[in-house]
């Protein structure tokens, strides 16, 4: 069973916890700038409260609709706020940030377990992107490619 599936962690552990990634984050970040790395770091995709592809293909069984499957960004946000508070925190000025809720999101800000069309999973469990999933995401690192090969020249 998933961790998130047993109720949200308290706020003083969910605080704490976010403190110690962003520590740990600073000195990576810090530690692969002196070695002359660029880092990007990515954020979390939203994270599904159901395991898509089981979920998805009991709706298809069933005859109901695929595309309705999926949570709002806007509660992504929320349940994530402080380990996206860190990952900022740790970025700032050292590390490109990568939000991949905008590409995985439509423009309503609904996250979607399933392609709408396809009704194929977008997802391999609750927070891995299966191949249709990750097929998204190629803008985001072709702008961070195509930004590092300009400054290289």
């Amino acid at each position: 069973m998933p961790r998130w599936a047993l109720g949200p962690l308290p706020e003083d552990e969910r605080i704490r916890r976010a403190k110690l990634l962003e520590t740990a984050l600073t000195e990576t970040i810090d530690r692969l700038r002196q070695l002359g790395v660029q880092v990007a770091v990515m954020k979390q995709v939203p994270l599904m409260l159901f395991l898509p592809p089981r979920y998805l293909a009991s709706r298809a069984r069933e005859g109901q609709p695929v595309a309705e499957a999926g949570r709002s960004l806007a509660s992504q946000r929320a349940f994530n706020r402080h380990v996206d508070a860190a990952i900022d925190h740790a970025a700032q000025g050292r590390a490109a940030v990568l939000d991949p809720g905008p590409l995985l999101c439509d423009p309503d800000g609904f996250c979607r377990a399933a392609d709408p069309i396809a009704g194929t999973s977008r997802y391999r469990d609750e927070d891995h992107l299966s191949p249709v999933g990750s097929a998204l995401l190629i803008p985001l690192f072709e702008h961070l490619l195509t930004d590092l090969a300009d400054r290289k020249g």
